[in-house]
């Protein structure tokens, strides 16, 4: 029997975090195309967002895919590591 240490309700709440935050992450990349032709106004967050667009990107990838795996599994390793039950 494998090891469960999330709940039915948290693992369902991972996946669609996981998914949505997977998806806006892609979404960064028509983002830089939009900001590039004048779609945003140059402001200080757009402007951070465009400047850092790949490191954004890499890091939402890899939120959102950990969080949609460890949902699908109902296994996370880094819950058993941090609150020794």
């Amino acid at each position: 029997m494998r090891d469960r240490n999330i709940n039915t309700i948290e693992s369902i709440i991972r996946v669609a975090l996981g998914v949505f935050i997977f998806f806006v992450g892609y979404e960064i990349t028509d983002f830089v195309g939009k900001y590039e032709s004048g779609g945003f106004p140059h402001s200080n967050f757009y402007g951070f967002v465009f400047k850092f667009h790949n490191p954004l990107q890499v890091i939402l990838f890899f939120v959102g895919f950990v969080l949609f795996l460890t949902g699908i599994t109902g296994f996370c390793p880094f819950k058993k590591l941090f609150l020794k039950r």
